[in-house]
């Protein structure tokens, strides 16, 4: 997990299912950021859910305010608990500080459900089969 974007593994038994889901919200934003340099922009993006090559529309983010430094508070995090709400165990890892800051989301709007995330790990980007790997390494499941 990171900003752009979080792979989701789901273990079924020994098998491993695969879904990706991309952060369209700071996609956008990072291009608008850019784009104004450092006046405030404002904008109304659509986040998208992309499993394998199906996009689902996933509703627009109320106002993502960018300013120099701020971190982006967007729909990307609920989009994630949505998605892995119902699994009965959680395990985040990833390169940079995103993976951190969905505890943080979770512990402030899903209390009850901390301890379902067993572990937050760094971890540099893997590819879906490395991280199907270290998924079941840590579940040990073979």
């Amino acid at each position: 997990m990171d900003g752009k974007e979080a792979v989701i593994i789901t273990l079924d038994g020994t098998n491993a299912h695969v879904s990706q889901v991309k952060n369209t919200v700071t996609e956008h934003a990072n291009k608008d950021h850019k784009e104004h340099s450092k006046e405030e922009a404002t904008k109304t993006p659509v986040g998208t859910v992309t499993d394998k090559s199906t996009t689902h529309p996933t509703g627009a983010v109320e106002r993502v305010e960018i300013k120099e430094g701020q971190k982006l508070a967007t729909s990307f995090q609920k989009e994630l608990f949505e998605l892995i709400k119902g699994s009965d165990e959680w395990y985040v890892c990833g390169p940079a500080e995103a993976k951190t800051e969905f505890k943080q989301f979770i512990k402030e709007n899903h209390s009850a459900d901390l301890q379902k995330l067993k572990a937050v790990e760094n971890a540099e980007h893997l590819s879906s089969k490395e991280l199907i790997v270290k998924v079941k390494a840590f579940f040990k499941v073979s």
